[in-house]
């Protein structure tokens, strides 16, 4: 696996009209945020996500926060196809601490700690296995019991 580091300054490039014509909907290696960054030297490939763009170069991986202007357009993108930003200048910046691996890995290890991971919302234990959880009941069974029982003693 490579090193994988999240950044520490942010990552300026550019978006041109060929970017968004090669870009591919639903695509997270070929969006038009990954088309446009290919074009850098030195990147060998980007994966886009809704919070996070990861940039692959010889030396590692770098994690980006995706900025909320790039994640409102790639959305729109993938609805319809049309990118709805102008043809210009982008940058991705570090992520905040609450998506930064480290800060990801303390709010893991402090809800494995504090034992409130498997637990509903009024607070009482659940088991992972689902002994303890709420039984659903599907009407139409009942429906189907109430004929059987109807049509057996008739």
């Amino acid at each position: 696996m490579k090193n994988v580091c999240d950044a520490k300054r942010k990552l300026v490039f550019e978006i041109t009209a060929d970017d968004v014509t090669q870009a591919k909907r639903h695509d997270k290696r070929n969006c038009v945020i990954a088309c446009a960054m290919k074009t850098m030297p030195g990147i060998t490939s980007v994966e886009v996500g809704a919070d996070i763009v990861r940039v692959n170069t010889p030396e590692g991986r770098t994690r980006y926060r995706t900025p909320d202007k790039l994640r409102a357009a790639l959305m729109e993108f993938d609805k319809t196809g049309h990118w709805n930003l102008p043809a210009g200048v982008y940058a991705l910046t570090p992520p905040p601490p609450s998506l930064s691996q480290e800060g990801m890995r303390k709010a893991h290890l402090r809800r494995q700690d504090s034992g409130t991971r498997h637990k509903n919302k009024a607070g009482k234990r659940y088991g992972v296995t689902g002994r303890y959880r709420k039984r659903q009941v599907n009407p139409r069974v009942l429906e189907f019991a109430r004929l059987k029982a109807a049509t057996a003693y008739a």
